[in-house]
């Protein structure tokens, strides 16, 4: 087997096999099934078919109705505390966890984010189609899912340069990817400069917070690839850039090969901005394949954070401003409760989180996940009572979030890490002191009570 195909099969492992999911209700097994009925994303379907890369959601399943409703007696809001009591503060990493103890530096991606698509054609990168035919199924889906995800009373503005940029040099030698961000005449954040230079007199920066900043679709893949471009004060304004990989669907393997996905775009934006959220938690044995202690999964691959292939948790979602306080339970650990989640993934005003403060640097999190929104492609083992604790005090940026479920539930690379690990009707676990136990399941979200011991 020669090295490219070795690494081809390294990546295929750790991202997770693609499988061809039957057509019917309840076909799906988890989010690397191609979905082959997103014809705008077919060239993505056909190269994950060939390549066993996982292409991850291509589409946002939108559901605005909450179906069915619970028998179990509820607890009055009135046992609620404040939000405010489960604002636990960020510490001091790389990485965001919790909320930011301090102002963030253009704060971006954010429920108010401005994005620009800008193309360009180089000297060497010349214009193969118009970029709206290669690129505007990316830029409909990123603004379908944000859209759909920002509760808040804020609103991104999302923007598509139809004519691409010239720039007149050429790109290659700037080696832009997803790791020559250190510094140096030829880094991303070089680049980044030169760019600017070249186009701020074409483009009104000042009404834009994230900029991706986009290559001739088809042109070859490893020359120009996802990266940091860094943060740059652009006509008084404080802009985010970002590159992303061209719409080149090749099966010959270069390095950052997965990156075409636009998960991997949306994981990346999420750490491109001043909302660098925390990355890959656990050791990465199971999320990389490195090393050899299998005993810190953290929590698998829950959340667009971790490897690409499910919606940004509740928590995060929370913290960053698209999810409102009032969607929020936030339940005092010396009391017994019987509350109702509806799922995470519709859209909804009723309650779809809950935290438990443990201390004012450590909560627990609840979450209910169903087979909606950007985690349509979830299994039913992938459905039910999500469980996990934050905590900031643990200085290193992959720890400090760890999964709560029965111990039971085994830790595979397929459909995906800790795929099983949401809680079902009748099972419960304990934590922090406290029983948490799933009293009713449904389309309705999950039912659970919380009390004290057993």
């Amino acid at each position: 087997m020669g090295k490219l195909a070795k690494a081809g099969l390294f990546v295929s492992l750790v991202l997770g096999f693609t499988t061809v999911a039957p057509a019917g209700a309840f076909a799906w097994t988890g989010p690397c099934d191609v979905d082959t009925s997103v014809k705008a994303f077919s060239k993505l379907n056909t190269w994950s078919k060939q390549t066993g890369m996982c292409a991850g959601p291509v589409t946002v399943k939108k559901v605005t109705t909450v179906v069915g409703a619970p028998k179990t007696t509820l607890s009055p809001e009135a046992n609620l505390l404040s939000a405010e009591a489960c604002k636990i503060s960020d510490g001091q990493r790389s990485g965001i966890r919790a909320f930011p103890k301090y102002q963030i530096d253009a704060p971006h991606p954010s429920a108010s984010t401005r994005y620009l698509f800008l193309p360009f054609v180089s000297q060497d990168l010349p214009q193969k189609q118009s970029p709206w035919s290669g690129y505007s199924q990316y830029f409909n889906f990123l603004k379908d899912w944000m859209t759909y995800i920002n509760e808040s009373d804020s609103r991104q503005q999302f923007t598509f340069e139809r004519t691409a940029v010239k720039l007149p040099f050429a790109v290659g030698p700037y080696k832009i990817n997803h790791d020559n961000d250190k510094g140096g005449e030829t880094s991303n954040k070089a680049f980044g400069r030169k760019f600017i230079s070249e186009v701020d007199s074409q483009i009104d920066f000042s009404k834009f917070d994230v900029v991706l900043v986009i290559p001739p679709a088809g042109s070859p893949r490893g020359v120009f690839e996802l990266g940091f471009m860094g943060t740059h004060t652009v006509d008084g304004n404080r802009v985010v850039f970002m590159s992303v990989p061209p719409a080149t669907y090749t099966t010959q393997f270069v390095p950052h090969f997965p990156m075409i996905t636009p998960l991997n775009w949306m994981h990346e934006l999420h750490h491109a901005g001043g909302y660098t959220l925390q990355h890959h938690t656990g050791n990465e044995y199971w999320q990389n394949n490195r090393g050899t202690n299998p005993n810190f999964p953290g929590i698998g691959e829950w959340g667009l954070m971790n490897h690409s292939k499910t919606d940004l948790l509740g928590w995060e979602k929370w913290f960053i401003g698209y999810t409102k306080d009032s969607q929020v339970s936030c339940l005092d650990p010396t009391k017994e409760s019987n509350v109702w989640l509806r799922p995470s993934g519709i859209r909804t005003d009723a309650k779809k989180l809950a935290v438990i403060p443990i201390s004012s640097t450590k909560v627990v999190v609840l979450e209910s996940m169903r087979a909606v929104g950007l985690n349509y492609k979830l299994g039913k083992p992938s459905q039910g009572l999500l469980v996990w604790t934050v905590d900031t005090t643990d200085p290193r940026e992959s720890y400090g979030v760890e999964m709560v479920t029965l111990s039971n539930r085994k830790l595979t690379y397929k459909p995906f890490v800790y795929y099983d690990a949401p809680l079902k009707k009748g099972e419960q676990v304990k934590v922090e002191g406290l029983t948490i136990k799933v009293l009713e399941a449904g389309k309705f979200g999950d039912v659970f009570s919380v009390s004290k011991g057993n």
